[in-house]
């Protein structure tokens, strides 16, 4: 099992913190888990699992005002692993919490992992400033040095 780390950067492989304007929701919740899958830590299909759940169950994964964790279930063939759009525009989901401006994605290969992200992620949005503080980014290495500052 991986544990997860109080630092978030850990868990945030080059190439997995994108800036973007999406037409939709369900496209920055795409183009999220696209980019593990890039990276190596999801499968090719994750965003077509993603999309599929939120299509069957719903916003739930919109937990906060302006932010959605998106997540698939854990599979063996992924690697535990974070991604983030930050989302340039407001997106409708449905969810009570709209808008959306960042939208997160994990993977993971077991329900430990899982629930140690979710855990991590949850921790760091505690901190009431940390959603206006990554809003306020506007490169990667300014939401990096937020993921230190409010974890280390």
């Amino acid at each position: 099992m991986t544990v997860a780390s109080a630092n978030l950067n850990e868990f945030f492989a080059e190439g997995c913190i994108e800036f973007s304007k999406p037409r939709s929701f369900i496209e920055a919740a795409r183009q999220a888990a696209q980019l593990l899958s890039s990276e190596g830590f999801a499968v090719d299909q994750y965003a077509d699992q993603i999309e599929e759940i939120i299509l069957s169950k719903g916003p739930y994964m919109v937990v906060a005002p302006q932010v959605a964790i998106v997540h698939g279930r854990p599979d063996v063939d992924s690697k535990t692993g974070a991604a983030l759009v930050l989302c340039e525009n407001e997106l409708i989901s449905g969810s009570a919490n709209d808008p959306v401006r960042l939208v997160f994605a994990i993977s993971s290969a077991n329900n430990d992992d899982h629930i140690e992200m979710l855990k991590t992620i949850s921790g760091f949005l505690v901190n009431e400033d940390s959603v206006g503080n990554l809003l306020d980014c506007s490169t990667v290495s300014e939401v990096r040095d937020i993921f230190s500052d409010n974890l280390s």
